[in-house]
């Protein structure tokens, strides 16, 4: 019968196939996004608004998005500014400068938020067994390796005495 395990070359080829259909997929939609979507300050979006050009809006905590009624040129048919408050928008317009709002990625702060602490303990647990391991005398092994002895018993017969079992190693 066939042995049918996969092979850890396996494994990565299939790993790989996988990463790469994952960056495929990602690299289409930020594709298809940059050809329909258009980034645009707030009071672009507001004079579109003004004009008709919008046929749908929707308001996200940090975005407005609007659906234009036709694409305009370059095939844009969805326009998205950054949130801004009313009041600021007022003041801001009075000067007649152009202005639009940043909004901060918080994903590699969240990320490392989540992941520095886990690899900190699992770091500190991982060189402390170690560590607990050598001392007990299992040298490089693990507290999975205590059941893996290869000694026999054996009874010693042909005796006066009653036999008692002895471990000999192999």
């Amino acid at each position: 019968m066939p042995d049918l395990k996969p092979t850890p070359k396996t494994q990565w080829n299939v790993g790989y196939w996988l990463l790469a259909m994952m960056a495929f997929v990602a690299l289409q939609n930020w594709w298809q996004a940059s050809r329909t979507v258009e980034v645009v300050p707030s009071g672009v979006f507001k004079t579109a608004l003004a004009e008709g050009r919008v046929s749908e809006v929707t308001v996200g905590e940090t975005t407005i998005t609007g659906k234009l009624k036709s694409p305009e040129a370059g095939g844009k048919t969805v326009i998205v500014a950054n949130r801004v408050e009313p009041d600021l928008a007022e003041r801001l317009s009075r000067y007649g400068v152009p202005w639009t709002r940043v909004v901060e990625s918080t994903f590699v702060r969240d990320l490392l938020s989540w992941v520095a602490p886990a690899l900190v303990f699992f770091g500190l647990w991982f060189f402390l067994i170690r560590r607990n391991a050598r001392r007990q005398g299992m040298g490089m092994g693990s507290f999975m390796s205590i059941g893996k002895s290869r000694a026999k018993v054996c009874s010693c017969s042909g005796t006066s005495r009653p036999a008692r079992p002895t471990i000999r190693p192999r």
